[in-house]
């Protein structure tokens, strides 16, 4: 809490003797708003701040004052607009009055750096808590300086770390001269001035500084909070980029990281990544924390190392803001856990790629919406709105939903209730299909091969239900592609041909000539007719198509897994001893025989401790890739994720 000054409410004739008030006067009604305020009480503060404003004839000096105070209040209610226009007031009062030293101008340009920092906008951010510190120079009231600087400090840390350090060596320095008594808050200064020397690129002088804090708020001991899960974290990075994993993954252990109880997990089920370009090279990695709601949103992104200074951080920790989690996932991890988490990102290749199955989702959301319910079907944290007579419909959307969650029961009772509801809404052809899809999910915990077989054996009449339908033309077509696509995977590859020859003989009045159904057919199909010798046909076909790379790279292709198997031994062994779990997510590019090129962890929790072991393992991995010519198209930037989790027991 910032320290704010008393404020005697300035109008014609009114007294700021606080005690000679009546018990509602306005000064009283200031009084109740600013104890409220120092509190913590925000709807209360900002509900009397108001009604102080009201006051007839009241100063302009006091409504900035008031104003800057109730943004504050407002602020951490999370009404950011309304906090942002009482700020800009306030800060406008205080310019037309010439007013240039306040400690409420200071509390408003401080509330703007927060919204700033929050937003991401750490040019504007550091603008802000500028401002602040301007208004502050040559004040004997700390609270507000200090605020300013390390407000700065994580809006600066991987653009510019010099300024950051600068700073929190001018705070350092008040300290001791203040003879401030070390505590926890100096720890975190020095973590603080730690993190900026590592993002300076000097991990041997972020040491020093890290082992300070550690003195401080201890290295080792089983009881922690937030400060010692951070400045832990904060060592076990430092510790990682000077290649001292082990103490590394003794920092990580201490601070929590990867210690999951049975069956919770930090696996996001909705990932989104920067492209790489010209701004990020696939070299580059950061470090980004975030916070994990119970609704399955990620919240406060900020990036805390990122190998390069200027936007790149940011730019990390604005993907992650829309990341999700399924939230029945998260049921099993304490909030306590989920406040703090830290994941090693780098750049993806290219962005999502078109699935054949995007334009059948995106019919059932428009068939739904309709219906008068809105729902986002890709969303695992979704939740169907419903208006007027969608109330009935929003079953079916919650059935959907459950389907692509991981509750197996909950999937289980969906897709015995679905089909029902949906015959009796007269659903299309196109959303029938979708569920149908949606509703195959075998359990085994078999081989790839065998799991893509039970896939395949399910589809076989789905596909001879809808071949029946006359109004199912292009749902016939993507399920066929679909249940095709499963016989590769599960090795039977000889079977799918005549299968992907009928979907590319389906007539162009049903499937277009550009559906990605049809083209990722044609391309199976063509890569099956040079697999099986025929390579003239096959790149005949390719040509007839109209086929070229450029509109392959915009397709999920699904290149044939023909070995993409994972044994327990690539578990690192010193992760294991100190009994880590986590996630690694990976990306590489297929060349045109199969194998697998420049494999690069993309995702990884905890940060540094399973990506090298992950790489190496997956360098053996092989595929039957679509191929143009001599080159593989669409398979730049493939991914897959893999679980790192010790049995119970």
């Amino acid at each position: 809490m910032a320290a704010t000054a008393a404020l005697a409410l300035s109008t014609v004739g009114f007294p700021p003797a606080v005690e000679a008030q009546a018990p509602k006067s306005p000064q009283a009604i200031f009084n109740e708003a600013q104890a409220s305020f120092e509190a913590g009480r925000w709807k209360e503060a900002s509900d009397l701040f108001d009604r102080a404003l009201q006051t007839p004839k009241l100063g302009r000096a006091a409504a900035a004052a008031i104003r800057a105070r109730r943004a504050s209040a407002l602020f951490h209610l999370f009404d950011r607009a309304l906090a942002r226009e009482e700020a800009e007031k306030s800060i406008a009062a205080f310019e037309a009055l010439g007013v240039a030293k306040s400690e409420d101008l200071a509390l408003a340009y401080l509330t703007l750096g927060d919204m700033a920092r929050g937003d991401l906008d750490g040019s504007r951010a550091v603008a802000m808590y500028g401002k602040a510190l301007a208004v502050t120079e040559g004040s004997e009231e700390a609270t507000h300086k200090r605020w300013a600087r390390v407000g700065t400090g994580y809006a600066a840390l991987t653009s510019d770390p010099a300024l950051v350090a600068n700073l929190i060596d001018q705070q350092l320095a008040d300290d001791d001269a203040a003879q401030i008594p070390v505590d926890n808050e100096r720890g975190n200064l020095l973590a603080l001035r730690a993190l900026a020397e590592l993002n300076r690129g000097d991990a041997r002088k972020a040491a020093g500084f890290i082992e300070k804090a550690l003195d401080i708020v201890g290295r080792e001991t089983t009881k922690v909070g937030l400060t010692q899960i951070r400045v832990r974290s904060d060592a076990a990075l430092i510790y990682a980029r000077l290649g001292d994993e082990e103490r590394a993954r003794k920092f990580f252990a201490y601070s929590g990281a990867g210690r999951l109880k049975e069956g919770a997990n930090l696996v996001p089920a909705d990932v989104d990544l920067p492209v790489c370009g010209d701004d990020i090279s696939p070299k580059d990695v950061a470090v980004i924390e975030f916070a994990i709601g119970a609704d399955g949103h990620a919240a406060g992104a900020v990036p805390v190392y990122a190998s390069r200074t200027g936007t790149m951080g940011a730019t990390f920790a604005e993907s992650v803001v829309h990341w999700r989690w399924q939230p029945e996932t998260l049921a099993k991890l304490d909030l306590f856990w989920r406040a703090a988490v830290r994941m090693e990102l780098r750049c993806v290749k290219r962005p999502p790629a078109i699935d054949i199955a995007d334009a059948f989702r995106i019919s059932t959301e428009a068939w739904l919406a309709g219906k008068g319910v809105t729902v986002a079907l890709d969303d695992p944290t979704a939740r169907p709105i419903a208006a007027g007579d969608g109330a009935r419909m929003a079953a079916i959307a919650n059935d959907l939903l459950a389907l692509k969650g991981r509750d197996e029961e909950a999937a289980a009772a969906a897709a015995q209730t679905l089909p029902d509801r949906l015959a009796k809404a007269s659903a299309p052809a196109d959303v029938m299909a979708y569920a149908a899809y949606k509703a195959i999910r075998p359990r085994t915990s078999g081989s790839r091969s065998s799991y893509y077989a039970a896939v395949a054996t399910r589809f076989a009449p789905i596909v001879a239900t809808f071949e029946a339908r006359p109004d199912a033309g292009r749902a016939t077509a993507w399920l066929r592609t679909e249940y095709a696509l499963a016989l590769e995977s599960s090795g039977a590859i000889g079977k799918a041909p005549p299968i992907l020859r009928a979907v590319v003989e389906t007539s162009p009045a049903i499937l277009p000539a550009d559906d990605p159904v049809r083209s990722v057919a044609t391309l199976h199909l063509a890569m099956l007719d040079k697999r099986a010798g025929d390579a003239a046909g096959a790149e005949a076909r390719l040509a007839a198509a109209g086929m070229d790379a450029e509109q392959c790279s915009l397709l999920n292709v699904r290149p044939v897994a023909r070995n993409t198997s994972l044994s327990s031994g690539i578990f690192p062994a010193a992760a294991l001893r100190w009994g880590f779990e986590g996630y690694v997510r990976e990306a590489f590019d297929i060349a045109a025989d199969g194998h697998v090129e420049d494999v690069r962890t993309i995702v990884a929790y905890p940060p540094f401790i399973f990506g090298p072991a992950t790489e190496k393992a997956m360098t053996g991995f092989r595929y039957l890739p679509p191929t143009l010519g001599d080159q593989a198209v669409g398979c730049v930037g493939q991914t897959h994720g893999v679980r790192f989790s010790i049995p119970s027991g």
